[in-house]
Parts: C-alpha cells; sequence; structure tokens
C-alpha cells in the first residue's frame, strides 16, 4: 500500500505521543452535524480550513465540510472512495481536486489543511490540500478553479460539519477536532499544527 497516508506523527522528530483534545463524535446513524448560515457574505476567493480527522470507517463518503443552497449550487471538502475530495459543484464541476492517496486508516488521526486563494495568478496553487503537513500534489482528479472564482463557502448559505450542503447525507463516521476557518487569508499547516 505504497500510496496510503498514514497516521504518522509527522510533528514530533522522535515519535513520541500525544493527545488531541476537545474532538466531537459524528455517528453516521444519527444524522450528527453543525450548521450555520451567515447572514452577510465575507471573503468567497480567500480562506483556510484546518481539522484534525479520525475517520471510524472506511467504507462510506465522509464530509467533512460543505456549503450551499443545492444539488447545483455547492462547495464540498470530502472523503470518497478512500480518497481525500475537494469541489465546487454547479450543473456539473466547476472544479475538483481529488487525492491519488487512499486514506484507509480507521484508527489514528490525519491533520487536514485546505488553503484557498482564487486571485493566484497561478492556477494549480489556488487550491492548496495538506495532508499530516504536506502538500497533496498528486491528483486521481486535478480542475483547478478559475482565476477571481468565488466559493459557495463564506457566501450567506447554510455551512455544515458533517453533512452534505446540498441534501441531507453523506453523514461522517468518526470524529473531529481543532477545526478552524480563517476568514481573506490563506494559511500552512504551521500555522495550525502542535510542536
Amino acid at each position: 500500500m505504497a500510496n496510503d497516508l498514514g497516521s504518522s506523527q509527522w510533528m514530533y522528530a522522535s515519535g513520541e505521543d500525544f493527545t488531541i483534545d476537545q474532538s466531537l463524535r459524528f455517528n453516521s446513524g444519527d444524522s450528527a452535524n453543525l450548521s450555520k448560515t451567515f447572514g452577510t457574505a465575507t471573503n468567497r476567493k480567500i480562506f483556510t480550513w484546518s481539522a484534525w480527522v479520525k475517520l471510524s470507517d472506511i467504507a462510506t463518503e465522509h464530509y467533512l465540510f460543505s456549503a450551499g443552497t443545492s444539488g447545483t449550487q455547492n462547495d464540498a471538502f470530502y472523503f470518497s472512495a478512500n480518497k481525500f475530495d475537494i469541489g465546487s459543484y454547479s450543473s456539473g464541476y466547476d472544479f475538483r481536486l481529488q487525492s491519488t492517496q487512499l486514506f484507509r486508516d480507521s484508527g489514528g488521526w490525519y491533520n487536514l489543511v485546505v488553503a484557498v486563494d482564487t486571485t493566484d495568478g497561478t492556477a494549480g496553487d489556488r487550491v492548496k490540500m495538506y495532508v499530516n503537513g504536506s502538500r497533496v500534489t498528486d491528483f486521481a482528479i486535478e480542475t483547478n478553479p478559475a482565476l477571481n472564482d468565488e466559493f459557495h463557502i463564506n457566501a450567506a448559505e447554510a455551512h455544515y460539519i458533517s453533512r452534505r450542503a446540498y441534501t441531507t447525507g453523506g453523514y461522517m463516521n468518526g470524529y473531529m477536532a481543532e477545526v478552524h476557518f480563517i476568514d481573506g487569508t490563506a494559511l500552512t499547516p504551521s500555522s495550525f499544527g502542535e510542536t
């Protein structure tokens, strides 16, 4: 399984143990999720999302973060077919990044960071995906957003943790901790890592 990303302790050179505090457990059978609808849109071109994620199973689809109002207008960060996926859908994918790496460890934590800056002149740098401190650069699907593209994330629309935005379902089975959303800045994992 050379393509698997394990739950390596990437922040610790000597490999000592650490505890991830204040996690929430999401049980898909309970339709567990968090939601918020913003009254006013903010920066829809530049933002960062970071979280520690531990999956309880690897056989299902896990929506981590999503925003939008319908099946034709939504953005999502999710696991599907054991791959990490980021996409924006509007009657078809406007952009989509899907990792080639497989995520099959249901016993360890992953640190995930998604940094977005659609004002960047380099198409491949407009959405950056990081796993356990390393930038993901190999994709099974790679369609980058257009220059100055605006996301549904940060719009005055419903935002969810642990479900799809466009219809009920896609509930996560697992744990999330230290979930951060930074409006207006594209950051790297060093802004969130424990050292």
